[in-house]
């Protein structure tokens, strides 16, 4: 095998780690900005002051980029708990 085509074959392997990279990481921003949403809608207004802003912040920080740190923010701040989760 010369070495053009073992060059080929890692620049392949390299390309298709980060595909899997993206995916998996597209993946928990999703799961991420579902769980947040989620842990907004079941709480209060009077339990919780700030739930406009937050709502407002998290579809505001979907649309620009680096918007992946909110939630990842809001979730360890937070820490949302379902009760499904709870059994």
């Amino acid at each position: 095998m010369n070495d053009s085509a073992v060059a080929g074959i890692y620049f392949s392997l390299f390309w298709l780690l980060i595909v899997c990279v993206g995916i998996i990481l597209s993946v928990l921003v999703i799961w991420l900005y579902i769980a947040c949403f989620v842990d907004l809608a079941a709480k209060k207004e009077e339990d919780f002051k700030n739930k406009t802003l937050w709502l407002v912040l998290l579809i505001i920080s979907f649309f620009v980029p680096f918007g992946t740190i909110l939630p990842i923010v809001y979730y360890f701040m937070y820490k949302p708990r379902f009760k499904f989760w709870e059994k």
